[in-house]
């Protein structure tokens, strides 16, 4: 873990790497990750196997760019599920 701190000094800590709560979802996410890449046809930005490799050949405000939009539509995926499950 790392330390940062924001404005008047409050410091909250953050991992340098992703770590799934439940490693054996691994295999789901990335299917939903491929799922949104093509929607918003972006299947070329996103590796087959674990698609959160960093490209070394871009920069990472690029990859930012490129992978955000597939990571918020993952998020309105899950809780548009989970709405589902609990009848909301």
């Amino acid at each position: 873990m790392c330390a940062a701190s924001i404005g008047g000094g409050m410091e909250f800590k953050m991992s340098k790497r992703k770590r799934l709560e439940v490693p054996e979802s691994r295999q789901a996410l990335d299917a939903l990750k491929m799922e949104c890449a093509q929607e918003l046809g972006r299947s070329q930005d996103v590796k087959e196997n674990h698609g959160d490799e960093y490209y070394g050949e871009r920069s990472a405000s690029m990859n930012g760019r490129m992978g955000g939009p597939i990571g918020g539509l993952m998020v309105k995926k899950m809780v548009e599920s989970y709405k589902r499950k609990i009848g909301g």
